[in-house]
This record gives C-alpha cells, sequence and structure tokens, in this order.
C-alpha cells in the first residue's frame, strides 16, 4: 500500500497577512489561527498563555485543516489505523510533507541560534498513554525520523530527542501545565536549542506545556511546529469566513509563517494563486 494522497491541505495565514474581512476575523498571533475582529490573539492561546504565566512559544503550524478532510484522515490513521499497512503508508505520505517543509524551512525555525550543535527536535509525547501497536514509541517520533531520513538537506541541523515524559498531572484540552511533562534529566539539553514537534494542534495545550517544561530546563525553544492546526469552520462567523478565505487559496510548501511575515516578502494573495501547488498530489 502506498502513500494515500493528502489533497486539499490549506495554507497558513502570516500574522495579519489577511486583510479580505476587515472587522470580522483577526489571525492569531501564536497559532495563526482563526481570531476575534480586532484581536492578535484567539481565545486559546490566551487561555493557554496565562495558564503557563507567560507568551507562549512560536507555533509554525504546516497547514491548516478541517475534521473529516483527507488530512484529518492521515492524522488519525496513521496513529490508530486498523492495519500495519495502512498505518505504515498515512506515516509515509505525512513524513514526505514534513521533510518537504523541513528542508525548505529548517532556517526558520532555527532562526536567531547559534547552533554548535545540531537542534533537537523533540516529539511531544502522548499524555494518555499510548496503544500496544505504537510498540513504546509515540508515532510522532517515528514520523519524525522518517522525515529526516527524506530531508538531508535539514538532517544536519537536526537531532531527534525524545526527551519528555507526562507528568503527574498531564495537560489536557485547554488546560497546559509548565510541569504536565517531565524532562529526561539523564540528557544535558541546559543551552540547547529546540524546535517542539508535534501532529495535531487544537487548542494547543499539549504543545505549548511541552515547550514550556523545556524552557524551565533551560532549552531554548525556537518553535512549535505543528504538522496540522485544526480549524472549525463552524465554531463562529469569523471562524467560517477565515476557512473560506484560506481554503480557496492553494497550498504553497515554499511557504512559513516566519519567512512570510518577513515584511520584504509578505505574502500577497494574488501573488500566492500564481505558485505551484502540491495540494492533490503527494510525491511517493
Amino acid at each position: 500500500m502506498g502513500p494515500v494522497p493528502l489533497g486539499g491541505r490549506v495554507p497558513v495565514p502570516a500574522t495579519g497577512a489577511i486583510s479580505l474581512a476587515p472587522g470580522v476575523y483577526g489571525v492569531c498571533a501564536v497559532c495563526h489561527g482563526p481570531a476575534a475582529a480586532g484581536h492578535r490573539v484567539c481565545w486559546s492561546c490566551h487561555v493557554v498563555g496565562a495558564q503557563l504565566g507567560g507568551q507562549p512559544a512560536p507555533v509554525v503550524p504546516v497547514f491548516l485543516f478541517a475534521l473529516g478532510s483527507p488530512v484529518h484522515r492521515a492524522l488519525v490513521g496513521y496513529k490508530a489505523g486498523v492495519t500495519p499497512a495502512g498505518r505504515a503508508a498515512r506515516t509515509q505520505s505525512l513524513a514526505t510533507v514534513l521533510a518537504e517543509f523541513l528542508a525548505a524551512h529548517s532556517a526558520c525555525l532555527l532562526s536567531c541560534s547559534p547552533r554548535p550543535r545540531p537542534a533537537l527536535v523533540v516529539p511531544v509525547p502522548s499524555s494518555i498513554g499510548g496503544r500496544p501497536s505504537w510498540h513504546g514509541r509515540h508515532p510522532v517520533a517515528s514520523l519524525c525520523e522518517q522525515a529526516l531520513d527524506l530531508s538531508p538537506e535539514a538532517a544536519p541541523d537536526l537531532e531527534i530527542a525524545e526527551i519528555l515524559r507526562a507528568g503527574a498531572r498531564p495537560p489536557a484540552r485547554l488546560d497546559a501545565r509548565v510541569g504536565g511533562y517531565d524532562v529526561d534529566r539523564l540528557v544535558d539539553v541546559r543551552g540547547r536549542s529546540a524546535v517542539v514537534l508535534d501532529d495535531v494542534l487544537t487548542s494547543g495545550s499539549r504543545a505549548l506545556s511541552a515547550a514550556a517544561a523545556l524552557s524551565a530546563a533551560g532549552v531554548r525553544v525556537t518553535a512549535v511546529v505543528a504538522l496540522g492546526r485544526l480549524v472549525r469552520p463552524d465554531h463562529n462567523v469569523a471562524t467560517a469566513r477565515f476557512w473560506s478565505d484560506q481554503s480557496a487559496e492553494p497550498f504553497d510548501p515554499s511557504r512559513c509563517t516566519r519567512c512570510a511575515t518577513d515584511p520584504v516578502s509578505r505574502p500577497v494573495v494574488a501573488w500566492r494563486r500564481q505558485q505551484v501547488t502540491i495540494s492533490e498530489r503527494l510525491v511517493a
């Protein structure tokens, strides 16, 4: 069974880059999802930031997705698919997307970070326990490992480090905790730079709690990468309009929220329509 198609991926807007609906919605400066009109931070990131006691780590989603989409099925199926072949096919599809993203944007993710050694890529572990099919390892770590194998351009700058474990009171949706994850104290990570990697971002509690735990241990977290940022278009009018505007644009893997927010290269919607899209194909 080959990789599954991931058509319908939706690009992530740079903060403030979308002005098609003034007074209808904003773009969150943390997660780049929909925010209320006139607000720079969405409600979820506001709540999570307050729970963590400060500004959350910067989030760089690879794409937006909605429930029931091919991307949603892949993000669920690579962990919980019925057959090993199905899980492997979805892992290969997602790893290919992540490899392309890391190859294009590793410099963006590690910006302003002195790197005498490779930066750590720290997968967010499960906070509710695993499945027997995971064989003791969270699938996001295996996905990342496969992505780095497919991305020789990014591999020299990045090193997988599975150094987080769920704490006594792990985070839950809209319930972030600095001590929600424990850092492996047998590994000296002080002063290291790191990118936190998760597959799905909803409220951001888990990924941002992981970043906070690493920061408390002396790690410099340069970005939180989420493969998919969930958007629920039926949540309210602002979110519906946000989704309508963004889903009309082709997925462009050559841009991320870090490089797109450069004032010299801020994207213009009309310009983005001219770009080559890979939203309906995936390299096998």
